[in-house]
């Protein structure tokens, strides 16, 4: 987590040398990041999306094994995804664990994500790196605006997470985003931007 922040961090420096702080959103592992740029007091506001680090020992390691067999499947089946999400009945069955609205999803786009997946070049490291990483000192986030939102559907990390997160983060806006899955971009992204736009402002 740490260094993952720390190349955000220095990318952002690099690109903004004038103006070293700046608004930051993220999903997953990136609401993650997103969190510990805003603990270390680089962020000006954090939006984050079902953020890592809210769990406890099992529901960390569903993730590690759910995202394994996602990118397995993923390369095995590959050469059968084509005909397979073309219809919404078959994105149904081969997406619901990330979205909350599979069969609205347009194929062509599934099928780059599984790609993605599967090429990861530090997908390994990055899920051992699960194991070492806990939410637990919130240093700056009480002092700069945060919110942090979380799909009812969300199977990788699922919503009890929220209550943890809220816990943990009193001062930090907490939203509930109905009907979508772990990835609410694609199932509601007018209130994933609405959410990142009224958190920077």
């Amino acid at each position: 987590m740490s260094a993952l922040a720390d190349a955000v961090e220095a990318f952002a420096a690099s690109m903004f040398p004038a103006s070293p702080s700046f608004h930051v959103a993220g999903s997953s592992l990136g609401g993650g990041v997103a969190l510990e740029l805003g603990r270390r007091g680089v962020a000006r506001s954090v939006t984050a999306f079902a953020p890592i680090g809210f769990w406890g020992p099992i529901s960390r390691r569903w993730c590690q094994v759910s995202l394994t067999g996602a990118r397995l499947l993923g390369r095995l089946a590959r050469p059968a995804l084509p005909s397979l999400a073309a219809t919404a009945a078959g994105r149904r069955v081969l997406f619901s664990l990330f979205f909350g609205h599979p069969g609205r999803l347009d194929p062509a786009t599934c099928l780059a994500d599984v790609d993605a997946l599967v090429a990861a070049p530090a997908f390994a490291a990055a899920r051992a790196a699960f194991a070492g990483h806990r939410f637990s000192d919130p240093g700056a986030l009480p002092h700069i605006p945060v919110t942090v939102a979380w799909g009812s559907r969300d199977a990788i990390l699922p919503a009890f997470q929220a209550r943890r997160a809220a816990a943990a983060l009193p001062s930090a806006r907490h939203v509930r985003l109905p009907g979508c899955g772990h990835l609410p971009f694609s199932d509601d992204p007018t209130s994933c931007a609405t959410l990142i736009q009224t958190t920077a402002t």
